[in-house]
């Protein structure tokens, strides 16, 4: 037996936007879902928290934000003795990289030899920190005005 799958046409596009300024049409109502999403005005989470009124799309962002009202950080650290928790999984993901002090990203600066744990590290080293490259990099000066001792710091302690 052959299964034949029946594929809708580009032009059977049914799903239209309900806006009056908008000419979207999609094949898919989840699809005609999130754009609509897209427009202005659209937010259909406000955040409950006194003075704050801000809108989300979605309500897992609506989550993740009023975890800065509340202070609550559900992501705990499994390194012992570590014990620093996380409003968000991804915060909590980066931090592990700093347990695993797996130093994947180096800079490929001539007699640098440095590694760091993120690309954005790296990226930031090669701005700022390595003398070995482009001399308009030479600064005493951070561009995103964190301090030399922090990226020093940063640098030599691996838990961290």
């Amino acid at each position: 037996m052959e299964l034949k799958i029946k594929r809708r046409n580009s032009s059977q596009k049914s799903y239209k936007c309900p806006d009056p300024g908008c000419k979207a049409s999609f094949l898919f109502k989840s699809e005609l879902t999130q754009h609509v999403l897209t427009h202005p005005g659209s937010e259909f989470f406000v955040c409950p928290y006194d003075g704050c009124n801000k809108g989300f799309k979605r309500l897992d962002t609506l989550r993740t934000h009023f975890r800065l009202h509340t202070g609550e950080k559900p992501f705990a650290c499994q390194y012992k003795p570590c014990g620093m928790s996380f409003a968000t999984k991804a915060a909590l993901r980066y931090h592990s990289l700093k347990h695993s002090n797996e130093k994947s990203y180096k800079c490929n600066a001539p007699d640098c030899g440095k590694s760091f744990l993120t690309l954005g590290q790296l990226k930031q080293h090669e701005k700022w920190k390595c003398c070995a490259h482009s001399q308009e990099s030479k600064t005493t000066e951070c561009p995103s005005g964190i301090s030399k001792e922090f990226w020093d710091w940063l640098e030599a302690d691996p838990q961290h």
